[in-house]
């Protein structure tokens, strides 16, 4: 995303992951933009992806300001969340999102008949109806379901909520 983003000299940019290899990548690529472009390591708890990780997914706050963000990407996380994770997540994305903000979420929406969430960190699939209604009680507003993007269905929220404070 970083890559695409950055040919607007105008556009500024915060990247985060708990994959600290993938960060320090970034760091490196985008030093020359460092006014522009920055890259946070989440040394958060993960069973496959962190097992030593410092912090616990429920307990992380995105590095933003309450209502400082535009539009927040989230690539293929959600597909790795359990439910309560997941919840925290939303509520992050609706604190840091300015009212009217937009978010971009692909989800695994392969689940078993009568389930909402299933699987593991390696893939979770969550019921599309009920991620939605997740994301209303977080905040944010189905706006539309652009579709399947390299495996994934990916849907296109807007901040409801005026402000936000922790």
């Amino acid at each position: 995303i970083a890559r695409f983003l950055h040919l607007n000299p105008r556009l500024r940019y915060v990247g985060v992951d708990i994959f600290l290899p993938g960060i320090l990548w970034c760091r490196k690529a985008f030093a020359g933009s460092a006014d522009r472009f920055r890259f946070e390591h989440f040394d958060g708890r993960s069973a496959i992806y962190n097992p030593q990780g410092a912090v616990a997914v429920t307990d992380y706050a995105l590095p933003a300001d309450d209502g400082s963000i535009d539009v927040v990407f989230c690539s293929s996380l959600f597909t790795h969340l359990f439910e309560p994770d997941a919840v925290h997540y939303l509520g992050e994305i609706a604190r840091v999102l300015k009212s009217g903000g937009q978010a971009l979420i692909s989800l695994h929406v392969d689940v078993p008949p009568g389930q909402a969430w299933a699987g593991d960190e390696e893939r979770i699939d969550v019921d599309e109806s009920y991620f939605l209604g997740l994301a209303q009680a977080a905040g944010l507003a189905a706006e539309e379901r652009i579709g399947a993007v390299y495996g994934q269905v990916v849907h296109r929220l807007r901040n409801s909520v005026a402000s936000r404070t922790r």
